[in-house]
């Protein structure tokens, strides 16, 4: 018995589409923000991203990630999702 199983996401497979943020007191939240995949193959996501922002320069800058629910992040469950190519 074989089993079809997607493979997770890479990301040279993925672009992020900016959605709606915001800053208070020294943070940014950024919610709505959504994930296209810009392969050829289908694939799969669960969880939350991890980013790094980076000076102009490409400089790493001090980046906290908290997922979940805080006080800049609505709460997100952590369902698994396909994306199918060019979705």
């Amino acid at each position: 018995m074989t089993s079809s199983v997607t493979p997770v996401c890479l990301s040279s497979q993925l672009i992020v589409i900016d959605g709606l943020g915001g800053v208070a007191m020294g943070h940014f939240g950024l919610d709505s923000s959504a994930f296209k995949n810009i392969s050829k193959s289908t694939c799969t996501l669960q969880g939350f991203p991890n980013f790094q922002m980076l000076e102009r320069s490409g400089k790493l800058i001090a980046t906290q990630v908290i997922g979940g629910t805080s006080y800049t992040v609505h709460y997100q469950s952590e369902d698994i999702v396909t994306l199918l190519p060019g979705n």
